[in-house]
Order: structure tokens, then sequence, then C-alpha cells
């Protein structure tokens, strides 16, 4: 008998409050409008176009170490136009260079 009014407790909790009636009803009542965001949502996502990375040339990356160290960021954009800062900057980190050489004590 103890643990049929338990349940009839959960129940009592899990359904009649007002927050789980307004998520039932949503969920059920208006299920073709949660459909309907949902596939235009998907339509979006197919729709979003994803940059592919191009590697690097052994000439970009000569360039790169060439100049890194001297060349400020507008200069190294007039030789490498096609790349973003933070990729050069990626890429010099890879071959163990660094614009600053900072001494350690």
């Amino acid at each position: 008998m103890k643990k049929d009014i338990k349940h009839r407790w959960l129940y009592y909790i899990g359904y009649r409050t007002n927050s789980a009636k307004v998520l039932i009803e949503y969920l059920y009542g208006n299920a073709s409008i949660y459909l309907d965001r949902k596939f235009k949502n998907a339509q979006k996502i197919a729709e979003i176009y994803i940059k592919q990375r191009k590697n690097y040339t052994l000439e970009e990356k000569q360039i790169i170490q060439k100049f890194y160290h001297s060349f400020s960021k507008d200069q190294f954009f007039r030789l490498l136009p096609n790349r973003e800062w933070y990729s050069i900057q990626q890429k010099a980190h890879q071959l163990n260079l660094h614009k600053y050489n900072i001494k350690k004590s």
C-alpha cells in the first residue's frame, strides 16, 4: 500500500505540474510546428558552405621561414594573399618559428 501511495505522488508531481502539462501539450499538440521548424533548420544547415583547408605549398613555407621574423602582417598579406594571419602564425609555429625571441632566465 505504501508503494502505491509513492507512485501516485510521483504521477502527481510529474504530470500534474503546470510545466509538464505545457510541455506535453506543446510537443503533442503542436507537433507539426515543431517538425516544420526542425525541417527548416536542417535546410539551413545543408546550405552552409564549409571552406576546405588548402595545404601550404613548398614556396609558401619557404616565404614564411625566410621572412617571418622581419615582415609585418601587411607585408605577409601581399606575399600570401589567400592566407589568413592566424593560419600563417600556426604554420610558423609548426615550423618552430617565433616572431619574438624571448630569452629564458
